[in-house]
């Protein structure tokens, strides 16, 4: 509530607020789901990483946000390891980070 009444005590109360842009999808549906109601009211946006790839509920989060009517905006993303060397990734998955993105878009929202 402290950040709300900040931005509109200095006339901005037309910025949103978005939380909690944590690593993991997992750990951010962990958290929502233990946010009070009172906090939950305050935010516009729900952002994430995607750095837990593949292995990630990303459908238990989403129906989270659309439960509350909160927006959601995936704002990094990497499943490698390895950002030296983006081709490189580790275990089986031999695509870039770019093409396992683009995977992770179509079977979430084509």
């Amino acid at each position: 509530p402290k950040l709300r009444e900040e931005l509109d005590k200095q006339g901005l109360s037309d910025i949103k607020i978005a939380a909690s842009d944590e690593s993991y999808i997992d750990r951010a549906t962990d958290n929502w789901k233990k946010t009070r109601h009172k906090i939950k009211d305050l935010v516009y946006r729900l952002n994430v990483h995607g750095y837990q790839g593949m292995d990630s509920r990303r459908d238990l989060f989403h129906d989270l946000a659309k439960q509350d009517g909160k927006k959601l905006w995936l704002s990094e993303y990497g499943d490698c390891g390895s950002w030296g060397n983006p081709m490189g990734c580790s275990g089986n998955y031999e695509k870039s980070n770019g093409m396992f993105m683009v995977e992770m878009m179509n079977a979430d929202f084509v």
